[in-house]
């Protein structure tokens, strides 16, 4: 594990299920990255615009310079398409992801549930109100499984976006989406069972492994491509093909589970 380190938290839930809400405010140039993007989100969207929502590894105090992403929810009246090339002045190398949402939909819909899971977990509102102290607790169940369930689909695209992908930063995002997948998905089929809960890579594959040891290698070095990115589609590939097995078994066991009982 030449660039994976051995970080990160686990947090377990209490006697109701229910997780800490451990969302903060970023230290540093995180935080001013996180302000100077929602800035120039407000610019954008103008009186549209309702909330800017940290999450993620900065959120969670994880954050780790040359591997963390700046992901941020963009909470809108109304829709909107999200605003493109949008990075944080000061920081060339940061990519910045947004993802907009109506601000009804994220409140109310069930497409927008593990969102709802996730921020009350860690998310800190950067910009405008605070929808985040309305939100339900962070209760740990189905709603906090985000990929597992739908493996059919990711683990399908994965290689097309690749191909797709124009240069290497494109490439290297595309590996460290595919690759998060596979090591918080197998953590995703114990969590539960545990009634422990992460979103760190490290733990992530430590506690997967120790379930299912004979896929430790395939989640480690998935885990270590997540944060030091390939080029090699016959590396990546590979990687994924020895992941698969254990996803697809528990991917069924999680289908299984919600079958009605004859």
């Amino acid at each position: 594990m030449a660039h994976l380190k051995e970080i990160g938290a686990v947090y377990r839930a209490g006697a109701d299920g229910v997780l800490p809400r451990i969302g903060s405010a970023p230290t540093g140039d995180w935080q001013l990255a996180a302000r100077d993007a929602a800035n120039q989100l407000h610019e954008r969207l103008g009186a549209s615009l309702d909330a800017v929502i940290l999450r993620g590894s900065a959120a969670r105090a994880m954050a780790v310079v040359g591997s963390s992403d700046l992901d941020l929810i963009a909470l809108t009246k109304g829709a909107h398409a999200a605003p493109e090339s949008l990075d944080a002045k000061g920081f060339p190398e940061l990519d910045v992801e947004v993802i907009t949402i109506p601000s009804d939909d994220f409140l109310h819909t069930k497409r927008w549930q593990w969102m709802r899971f996730n921020l009350a977990f860690c998310g800190w509102t950067v910009w405008g109100r605070d929808v985040l102290e309305g939100l339900p607790e962070p209760v740990l169940d189905r709603s906090a499984i985000a990929h597992l369930h739908g493996l059919s689909r990711w683990i399908e695209v994965w290689a097309e976006h690749y191909a797709a992908a124009n240069d290497r930063r494109e490439r290297h995002a595309v590996c460290r989406w595919v690759m998060k997948r596979c090591v918080r998905s197998a953590f995703e089929g114990v969590m539960i069972d545990k009634g422990v809960y992460s979103r760190d890579l490290y733990p992530c594959a430590k506690i997967a492994s120790e379930e299912h040891p004979l896929f430790k290698n395939a989640l480690f070095s998935a885990a270590e491509l997540a944060v030091a990115p390939t080029e090699s589609i016959e590396e990546l590939s590979e990687v994924v093909s020895q992941c698969r097995p254990l996803l697809e078994d528990l991917n069924r066991k999680l289908l299984c589970s919600r079958r009605p009982h004859s």
